[in-house]
Formats: structure tokens, sequence, C-alpha cells
């Protein structure tokens, strides 16, 4: 928990909500879940994601999209700030008859996964996540997730969009 007087950023209070021990059940895969499962599906076919792709998701959180890529065939590089979310989505992934080797967790910012890997990705993907990022600097994280695709590589970020009506 964060300290009176302590400088709060962004994301130590989206660490700390999502961290939390509240059950953020809306996050979860539900099998049943069929809005989950066309987006993902659209955002597949609009990435024009091969089978065998390698994926790297941003703010994965406790996996409502992943389990469907995983249950697809793809190998899926997780990366979410809250631990308690990721712990969730091996629980889940695991329960859902997923393979552990499709699947791999970091507990760390997006801002820390730029730096602190090596491993090259077909596609890089997030579902509802860029407005959780520095918004005034996102050209800068699309410069370095550019660093992080193999050549030939894309990437696709899904964003809530309310369509508005025309009058």
């Amino acid at each position: 928990m964060l300290a009176k007087g302590d400088m709060v950023t962004r994301k130590d209070l989206q660490k700390e909500y999502y961290s939390a021990e509240k059950e953020h059940v809306y996050l979860r895969y539900r099998a049943e879940d069929l809005y989950a499962k066309n987006l993902t599906g659209y955002l597949l076919n609009f990435a024009h994601i091969s089978q065998n792709g390698n994926i790297l998701e941003i703010g994965s959180g406790a996996g409502r999209f992943t389990i469907n890529l995983l249950k697809a065939g793809f190998r899926v590089t997780c990366v979410d700030l809250s631990e308690a979310q990721l712990k969730r989505l091996e629980e889940d992934s695991k329960e859902a008859g997923i393979s552990a080797d499709r699947l791999k967790v970091h507990c760390m910012s997006a801002e820390d996964m730029l730096c602190n890997t090596e491993d090259h990705y077909d596609v890089i993907i997030g579902f509802f996540i860029l407005h959780h990022l520095d918004t005034d600097n996102l050209g800068a994280y699309f410069s370095e997730f550019r660093k992080l695709l193999k050549p030939g590589g894309r990437i696709c970020f899904l964003e809530p969009n309310r369509k508005l009506k025309k009058k």
C-alpha cells in the first residue's frame, strides 16, 4: 500500500488497484465470454497473425483474452503490473488445459519489459491497455515496441471506442 506523502504515479495507482485482494472477475477468462472470444478473433484476423506466431501481450491482466489466444494454439508472453492477476492467468490457463510451455508471464511494467528482454516477437498486442500507459509518450512506446519485433512483425492494439450516434 502506498504511504501518505509518497509521490504517486499512474503506474503505482494501477499496480495497487489491480494487485488488491479484490477479485476483478471481469478480467478473468470465462469460456462462455463471447465478447472476449469475438474480440480476440477480430484482432487475430485484423493483424494477420500466423498460427505459429509468437505473441507478446502487454497488460494481459488475468487472461480474459490471453486464454483464447492460447486455446487457438499460439505461444504468448504476457506482461502485467499485477502479480495477483498473472497468478490467476496461470491458474486459469492450467484449468483450461493449456500446456505450460506456451505461456510465459512477466510481472513488470511495459517500460521495464522494453529494457529487460532479448526476445523478439511476431506480434505485440494489447486489449484495452493503451489508455493505461503514459499517453503523452505513446510514440516512444511504439518506437521501443518495434525493437521487440521480428522482421515483418506487427503491433496491434484494441481499444474501447464508444460509437457515437449521428444527430
